[in-house]
């Protein structure tokens, strides 16, 4: 059953399963209600006309608008007039030293559309490139791991803070498209034999080096993506890594060292010019592991519209047993690289924190939450479960997953909504979007898209079935 088989009968329900939130994350969260959403838009817009740095010219984005919103959760949406302003003045952004290929690409639909519909389709268009990374990242795993444990690895992968961030102009949604490829092409690689080798290559090197184009930390996040794939390979990593040719180390190191010149050496002295907060460091570990793991699954807006505790303390029961089913399952390989990325998703934060705090938030560490994720999901598949036992295990976690996403969805829709009852809220029109549904709507129209995802995902264990018998 191979990939081109795969995308054009299975594609299609994996993209039907996440881009349906994501477009009405897109619609119903504010415009600029994401961090930095403004600052990304204006560079953006200048980015895709060939100006890498400020001022920009913009289509009259009115960024001060954020301003009666952001870092105040008792603030709701109407407060911004959010009025496009032709002619408008050019705009300085503080994304200026960011790498330029999500803003290049992001900028693409503002070169047709403008004023707060432009926006929008901005939000629309990085939905679904993003979407189109993730689908093409599951099928890439699927075509070799044909289980249903693997279809909930990826999907466990999307936490409603992806799907938020993915819904927004800003690039950490891409980032964690782009690794969930690039760990894809690791597994596969890995294990990968004769032509395959070369297919599964050419994905990991260009995935890296698109990374490298999207995030400023992405070298850290691959010297530990790379660190894993040693430990997946075995003794026979050092053996393939005498094969790599010279051509391809000087490549690689070409843009190993324009990264670091042009977007990380220049912050480096304006992080450590920053003082840092005095807090107890004995509280401190548990209290910024907690912060950093409620960034990654749902602390929306600005860092003002986290999930309640009631939903974190679910995420924690329903990610972390399928973290434990897959290392306890694991054989030798995968349980090492379970641990490796495991204690790095937690540990570097705390490393960043004694030299700069605050700095790191949750989603900085999508390479590596995506990541773990997919292995788990590999490694149960591998564990040899009975087909009928696998069905009610995904359905188990898919039905979590769905719960766990409506719950991020209404919490953000309560968060900039006015209304001191719960009937007003519900009956109130979302006027900051292009698309006025009131809130009950946007809130049916979601669990409604959740049921079907729920529904397209678990289908493929029927595949699965038609996989093994053929």
């Amino acid at each position: 059953m191979g990939y081109r088989y795969l995308l054009k009968h299975q594609g299609w329900r994996l993209f039907l399963a996440i881009f349906p939130l994501m477009a009405l994350w897109s619609l119903a969260n504010p415009i600029f209600a994401s961090p930095d959403e403004p600052a990304h838009l204006v560079r953006s817009q200048g980015v895709v006309v060939g100006r890498f740095s400020g001022p920009f010219a913009t289509d009259g984005i009115p960024v001060a608008d954020i301003s009666c919103l952001n870092f105040q959760p008792e603030a709701t949406a109407d407060c911004m007039p959010l009025a496009w302003v032709k002619n408008g003045p050019e705009v300085h952004s503080s994304a200026d030293n960011y790498p330029p290929l999500y803003h290049f690409v992001a900028g693409l639909p503002s070169l047709v559309v403008s004023g707060l519909f432009g926006a929008h389709v901005m939000r629309l268009w990085s939905a679904v490139v993003c979407a189109a990374l993730f689908v093409f990242a599951g099928l890439l795993l699927y075509e070799r791991y044909p289980s249903g444990f693997v279809v909930t690895g990826w999907v466990l992968s999307i936490t409603p803070m992806v799907v938020f961030l993915s819904a927004t102009v800003n690039p950490s949604g891409m980032t964690a498209a782009l690794c969930s490829v690039i760990w894809a092409s690791v597994m596969l690689l890995a294990s990968a034999k004769g032509e395959e080798v070369k297919k599964y290559r050419i994905i990991f090197c260009l995935s890296i080096l698109a990374f490298l184009f999207v995030r400023r930390d992405s070298i850290l996040w691959i010297v530990v993506i790379l660190f894993c794939y040693g430990l997946l390979r075995g003794n026979k990593f050092l053996f393939s890594l005498q094969r790599v040719g010279k051509r391809t180390w000087a490549v690689l190191a070409g843009f190993l060292s324009l990264a670091l010149w042009q977007w990380i050496l220049p912050v480096i002295p304006e992080a450590l010019a920053r003082e840092n907060i005095e807090r107890n460091r004995v509280t401190a570990v548990f209290n910024d592991t907690l912060s950093y793991y409620r960034g990654a699954i749902g602390w929306f807006g600005w860092q003002d519209t986290p999930l309640p505790w009631g939903a974190v303390i679910f995420s924690v029961a329903l990610l972390g047993s399928f973290l434990v089913l897959g290392f306890v399952t694991a054989g030798r390989l995968r349980k090492q690289a379970l641990f490796l990325v495991t204690l790095c998703m937690f540990s570097i934060p705390l490393i960043i924190a004694e030299l700069q705090y605050p700095y790191f938030q949750g989603r900085y560490y999508f390479p590596l939450f995506v990541g773990v994720f997919l292995v788990a999901g590999v490694a149960l598949a591998e564990a040899g479960f009975s087909h009928a036992l696998e069905k009610k295990v995904v359905a188990v976690f898919l039905f979590g997953w769905g719960v766990l996403q409506v719950w991020g969805f209404g919490v953000n829709l309560l968060r900039y909504s006015p209304g001191d009852t719960l009937a007003e809220v519900a009956g109130t029109p979302l006027t900051w979007s292009i698309v006025e549904f009131t809130n009950l709507i946007y809130f049916i129209l979601f669990c409604i898209s959740i049921i079907f995802s729920v529904f397209l995902l678990f289908s493929f264990s029927k595949h699965q079935e038609n996989v093994r018998c053929d």
